[in-house]
């Protein structure tokens, strides 16, 4: 007997780091994290302006991307943690229905 495939958790892909890497401030408006956006532009901006004092433009452009990495990183690892839940859950049920 085949059973139905059940709704799985979707897991981000490696293409949304790219975007952090290189758009921060896309990623927070992406996600509706206004106060993010509006610093991480500010960041950002101040790192493009300042791109030829290379430490500091460096240093302003790491402030901006180093905690939307962190955040899309942790989003990462809940959204695992609920596929090997859900996957969890659908073996014990089929375990338990035969």
């Amino acid at each position: 007997m085949r059973y139905a495939e059940e709704q799985r958790t979707e897991i981000p892909g490696i293409g949304l780091y790219v975007l952090i890497f290189f758009l921060a401030p896309i990623y927070y408006a992406m996600r509706g994290r206004w106060v993010a956006f509006v610093i991480s532009g500010a960041l950002y901006t101040g790192a493009l302006l300042t791109f030829v004092i290379i430490p500091l433009s460096m240093f302003l452009w790491f402030l901006a991307t180093a905690p939307a990495i962190w955040a899309f990183r942790s989003e990462i690892l809940v959204a695992h943690a609920k596929r090997t839940g859900e996957e969890t859950a659908a073996a014990m049920a089929r375990a338990q229905r035969g």
